[in-house]
């Protein structure tokens, strides 16, 4: 799966601006609010590569880092191990 890019520019936006979303008022269910908005945060792309009879990890890499990788690589995805270097954090699930 990759990451769109309306979410590349809203990682982006999360990162050097402001993102603002507002949830849409027709969920069913309690809403603890309606709307967040973040302001020059962290964001980060998440992925995970599955491998059987190993413990699954999250790769989180800074939007800036997935961003560049993205425009200086003659490929179109990234391998496993590119990924892992471009990791600022690794979380085991």
């Amino acid at each position: 799966m990759q990451v769109k890019e309306h979410q590349q520019y809203a990682l982006w936006r999360a990162k050097h601006a402001r993102l603002i979303h507002k949830l849409s008022d027709s969920a069913i269910g309690f809403l603890p609010f309606d709307m967040f908005v973040l302001v020059k945060s962290d964001a980060f792309v998440g992925i995970c590569f599955y491998k059987k009879n190993r413990k699954l990890q999250l790769l989180l890499i800074d939007i800036d880092d997935f961003l560049e990788a993205k425009t200086t690589r003659p490929r179109k995805s990234l391998t496993e191990q590119e990924a892992y270097a471009l990791a600022k954090h690794i979380v085991t699930l």
